[in-house]
């Protein structure tokens, strides 16, 4: 949930500074909130004692990079493009780690739910290799012809969307492999 907070900020202030009237302004008033609300989150994970995974500090340094940018060239594009950067990032992370380490991450996030032989594992990290990068590349196609308003839509329900759809197509694809717990 709270991955959330960050998007609920930058979707809120969009939505606020748009009713308000601050049409052309929207995009960066929510850049603003979103880069405020990400730090606010790693400082609030830190003085909670709670672990802060690399994901966090990459989304972080993307987040103020791009949103720095966005603000100082006052160019929403790089905001927009953020998914895209993260969704390369995350891409290349998985792809290493196919060739480095004792396991992919695939395996090392999903090993509790399937029980697959490691041919299956490397075909499965494989197709979130491909699974980012497509994302990434429809991000990028959307950021450059969508309107802010369509976009931000996009980015909120339409990101989620391809990655449920993704997710259940992983499930039906792999179902004889779900660990069953006997009870």
């Amino acid at each position: 949930m709270q991955d959330f907070v960050p998007v609920i900020g930058f979707l809120g202030s969009y939505v606020i500074a748009r009713f308000l009237g601050y049409n052309e302004q929207a995009m960066y008033i929510a850049t603003a909130a979103l880069m405020a609300t990400t730090l606010l989150q790693i400082l609030w994970m830190f003085w909670q004692k709670k672990p802060i995974e690399n994901k966090h500090w990459l989304t972080l340094g993307v987040i103020l990079v791009l949103g720095g940018l966005t603000l100082f060239i006052h160019n929403d594009l790089f905001i927009k493009f953020k998914p895209t950067v993260l969704n390369i990032g995350i891409a290349a992370l998985f792809l290493g780690s196919q060739f480095f380490g004792r396991e992919n991450l695939t395996k090392k996030m999903l090993h509790t739910a399937f029980d697959m032989p490691d041919n299956l594992w490397k075909r499965l990290n494989l197709a979130w290799v491909v699974f980012f990068l497509f994302e990434a590349a429809v991000n990028a196609v959307m950021a450059l012809t969508l309107s802010n308003d369509a976009y931000v839509t996009f980015k909120l329900f339409g990101l989620m969307a391809l990655t449920i759809v993704f997710m259940i197509g992983q499930v039906f694809f792999l179902r004889q492999y779900l660990r069953i717990e006997k009870g």
